[in-house]
Formats: C-alpha cells, sequence, structure tokens
C-alpha cells in the first residue's frame, strides 16, 4: 500500500516539473523568435527610417508580435534608434496570468551591411 502511495506522489511532482520544463522550453523558444525576427526588423527599420506600416505587419506576419519606438525623438540619419518587440506567452504553470516576452534591440538609422 505505500509503495502505491509513494508512486502517486511521485507522479504528482513529476507532472509539475514536466510542465515547468516546458515552460522554460517554451519562452527559450518564444525569445529566440524575437530575438531573429528583430534582427530582421532592425535592418528594414534602418533602410525605412523608422516603425513603418510595412515594418509593424512583418513583425505580426513572422512572430505574431507588436513592435514599438523606445525612442522619442525623430530619427535623423547616423542616430541610434531603440525599438521593442513584445509577445503574450500563457505559461502552464509559472504564473496564472499571461506573461509579457520583451526583447529590445537599438539600430542606426542610414546603416546598411
Amino acid at each position: 500500500m505505500a509503495s502505491k502511495l509513494g508512486f502517486i506522489l511521485t507522479l504528482f511532482f513529476l507532472i509539475q516539473m514536466v510542465a515547468y520544463c516546458g515552460d522554460l522550453s517554451a519562452l527559450q523558444a518564444l525569445h529566440s523568435l524575437l530575438d531573429a525576427v528583430s534582427i530582421t526588423a532592425g535592418k528594414a527599420i534602418a533602410i525605412e527610417g523608422s516603425i513603418t506600416s510595412v515594418v509593424s505587419a512583418m513583425v505580426m506576419k513572422d512572430c505574431g508580435g507588436r513592435i514599438y519606438a523606445l525612442s522619442s525623438s525623430a530619427p535623423q540619419v547616423g542616430a541610434v534608434y531603440e525599438f521593442a518587440i513584445e509577445k503574450a506567452y500563457q505559461s502552464l504553470i509559472l504564473s496564472p496570468k499571461s506573461m509579457m516576452v520583451t526583447v529590445k534591440r537599438s539600430t542606426v538609422i542610414g546603416y546598411r551591411d
């Protein structure tokens, strides 16, 4: 009888650990996706001069996230332009509320590789 109870308790903790590992893996994959999209968006912003509807649509299509500017001034050629891309993540066990995963990046306006 004690071995059956021990097995049931072990399964309870095992399921929690599997859900926790799943959350960590999903968050890492989402952060990597946002990072990859931010590189592409940074190049497009450097060419366009600011966040345009084309860049916003590209970010929405590629990762389902939202892009917004962190820089308050109007961008000039050669200026550093800061932006962030964020996306909501509903976790399995980490938090009862939706979490926002954000990647903050900067680019130089007018710079091309």
